[in-house]
Parts: structure tokens; sequence; C-alpha cells
């Protein structure tokens, strides 16, 4: 498992604001499939925006 902080160190995420000790252990793309302890990665393709589904 990685934490989300570790993460955002990891990618030089800029302006990042992870807080907590959230963790998860698998990735997603499809925020129909998530299941538990996955982060969702809002990609964006030719035909939809995964940013469109971010809360």
């Amino acid at each position: 498992m990685m934490s989300l902080h570790d993460a955002a160190r990891a990618l030089a995420v800029h302006g990042a604001r992870a807080t907590g000790e959230g963790r998860f252990d698998s990735v997603g793309t499809d925020t129909r499939a998530l299941a538990p302890g996955q982060l969702f990665v809002a990609l964006r393709g030719e035909r939809f925006d995964g940013h469109d589904f971010v809360a």
C-alpha cells in the first residue's frame, strides 16, 4: 500500500493537498469499476474526460 502523500511526492505533483494517511493499493481509471482501496486517476481521452467524474 502507498499513501497519497507518498504518491504525490513520488510523482512530483505540485500543489497537491494530500492530507491524512489515505492509502491505496491499486489505481483505477473507470469510476464505474472502482473498488475499495483504489485511487482514481482522471485521464483525458478522445471521447471522454475523467476530470468530469471528479467530485
